[in-house]
């Protein structure tokens, strides 16, 4: 999909001196042939698309889309170029919604594409790239409202479009990124190890299109690593955990030093290695990957969409070489990770209540060797909101529950607060009461 503006909007009219003359032509024109005239406003109409995807006026962009409505309302129904004026009118809509996050014109842009793909015929099929802005459109309307029914639809035409495009290398590949990458949304929404499979095999597909050079290379690499991770998690195969470090370094060796992707497979690559030394033990592994996790921190700027996960991780690294060197440098670094995570995951985020659970255990460790006051009663608050943000049901509530009451019991057999009494005896009834039945 065209890249539509990408700088600011600007009013740009005077860029080129013919264009007024091209649109009082488009809109006057008096030929008593409708289609004729559809075919001219429709000329016209990409003409300012292609302006504004150069200069990101909006105004460009807006008569754009008037000036195509005209066009689609003059054309025939059956006319050899409304599926093209319908394809052109709904990417137009498409950019717009993007800019204005318009619901209205992500619908209108939709509702366009589905009639342009209902008018193919044998002899005048739909191009690879409009299934593929089809299927975008409705990947970002899935995104806003989660029906089921539009993800299928878009893995439907990306497959299709994977088809279409059998000859030009560069194409399909970026489609096959595109189909693998809903078939991780499926799959991350069913658990379905059938489409994480598939998603892994289009991947690796693309990735094999894609050559040295082509920029999504090094982001669809990273991709296809953490999805061999996911996988690793349900099957335990040491191969796909292997495979997904060597995709990942490949990935970081490609991307520029201070692209946003470089800090995105850093941190892969970090956590990666983590899981590895999890499994055999080498401090090696756990070494390299607190160093790549520096990097991936330094890199990230505060906004990034991962920044927090990269703190996390980072944290949870350091505590497990803090278990194993005994140095109070790993853990209080530990700790000033957990706390930047978690002041980046402000109340209401789905993952506050793990980051604060997480951060809670690495402050009570500190406490034990410490016996710092300061400390036990910040982990019982940290883990007092922690319970509060998780719903009754939660998987997670009963263990958070069992943290907060053995906290609780350290504070009275410190202070023999009644109060402390009470409150441990009230936590300890609420697990019996979530317990299932013959549970310890």
């Amino acid at each position: 999909m065209a890249s539509g503006g990408r700088g600011e909007w600007t009013s740009a009219y005077d860029e080129f001196d013919e264009f007024p003359q091209m649109h009082a032509e488009a809109l006057d024109i008096n030929s008593p042939d409708p289609s004729e005239r559809s075919e001219a406003l429709s000329s016209f109409a990409k003409t300012l698309c292609d302006r504004y995807d150069r200069t990101g006026s909006r105004q460009d962009l807006d008569e754009c889309i008037r000036i195509y409505s005209m066009a689609v309302k003059l054309s025939a129904p059956y006319h050899r170029e409304r599926a093209r004026t319908l394809s052109s009118f709904a990417l137009a809509l498409y950019f717009r919604s993007m800019h204005t996050d318009s619901l209205e014109d992500l619908e209108e842009c939709i509702r366009l594409y589905t009639e342009a793909v209902g008018l193919r015929t044998p002899d005048r099929p739909l191009a690879a790239e409009t299934l593929s802005n089809f299927a975008v459109a409705l990947y970002f309307r899935y995104k806003r409202i989660e029906s089921p029914k539009d993800l299928e639809e878009c893995i439907r035409l990306y497959t299709e479009a994977v088809d279409l495009c059998r000859h030009d290398h560069s194409e399909r590949g970026e489609t096959l990124s595109s189909l693998a990458k809903t078939l991780r949304i499926r799959y991350d929404r069913t658990g379905s190890l059938d489409d994480l499979d598939q998603c892994i095999r289009t991947y690796t597909e693309a990735v094999d299109l894609l050559l040295l050079g082509h920029p999504e290379r090094s982001t669809t690499l990273s991709s296809l690593a953490k999805a061999l991770r996911v996988r690793y998690s349900r099957t335990d195969s040491r191969e796909d955990l292997d495979e997904c470090i060597r995709l990942y370094t490949e990935a970081v060796d490609l991307s520029q030093p201070s692209h946003s992707d470089r800090s995105r497979a850093l941190g892969g690559l970090a956590k990666a290695l983590r899981v590895r030394y999890n499994r055999t033990g080498s401090y090696e592994d756990l070494e390299e990957c607190i160093r790549i996790f520096t990097e991936a921190t330094d890199l990230s700027a505060r906004d990034h969409p991962e920044r927090a996960g990269i703190l996390g991780n980072f944290a949870v690294a350091l505590y497990f070489c803090f278990k194993k060197t005994r140095s109070h440098e790993d853990l209080d670094h530990c700790i000033r990770l957990y706390i930047d995570a978690a002041d980046l995951r402000p109340a209401g985020h789905p993952e506050r209540g793990e980051t604060l659970s997480s951060l809670a255990k690495a402050l009570y460790f500190r406490y034990k060797h410490s016996s710092s006051l300061e400390d036990l009663e910040e982990t019982i608050r940290l883990y007092t909101e922690a319970v509060n943000l998780g719903p009754p049901g939660h998987s997670e509530r009963r263990k958070t529950l069992s943290s907060l009451a053995k906290v609780l019991r350290v504070r009275y057999e410190r202070s023999g607060s009644q109060e402390d009494a009470e409150e441990y005896r009230r936590v300890k009834g609420e697990i019996s009461d979530l317990s299932p039945s013959g549970h310890p």
